[in-house]
């Protein structure tokens, strides 16, 4: 796995040099912390080009800090709202493209995605997470079951 990586990382860094993009491309990999933090404050917009996602923790991450999302119509992602997120169809980089030019050329628009994302990702909250599964524990415990 971790060779995996390493050669998909040592590809994506050989396409950024080759389009001459290498001042406005970095290959982070792994963030956590503070670096993950600061990463998503200074974003203009976070892209989610996920070809698989069980639940999609980036996405949620960005809309909590107020940032427009572009994400593939995955059936994993269909839980984000169409007002907090721009939906491209699934593995089109043209589609993708334009996305993130629209965003990038429209403030407003990532504004209005923005704030939407941010009130969306409030229910959310790990009070609330924990509440529900008290609910739920709560709920089964008491819960009869037939013993045929």
């Amino acid at each position: 796995l971790e060779k995996s990586k390493l050669l998909i990382q040592t590809l994506l860094k050989k396409l950024v040099i080759s389009k001459g993009l290498e001042s406005k491309v970095e290959i982070l990999g792994r963030v956590q912390g503070q670096e993950k933090d600061l990463i998503y404050r200074n974003a203009t917009l976070v892209v989610v080009p996920s070809r698989y996602e069980t639940f999609g923790l980036v996405a949620l991450e960005a809309l909590a800090y107020g940032k427009a999302v572009i994400r593939f119509e995955l059936d994993s992602l269909k839980w984000i709202p169409d007002n907090c997120a721009k939906s491209v169809k699934p593995f089109s980089v043209e589609e993708l493209t334009e996305a993130i030019s629209v965003l990038l050329s429209n403030p407003e628009e990532r504004k209005i995605l923005s704030e939407n994302g941010l009130k969306f990702s409030q229910q959310f909250s790990w009070d609330r997470v924990v509440q529900l599964y008290r609910d739920y524990l709560s709920k089964i415990s008491e819960a009869k079951f037939d013993d045929k």
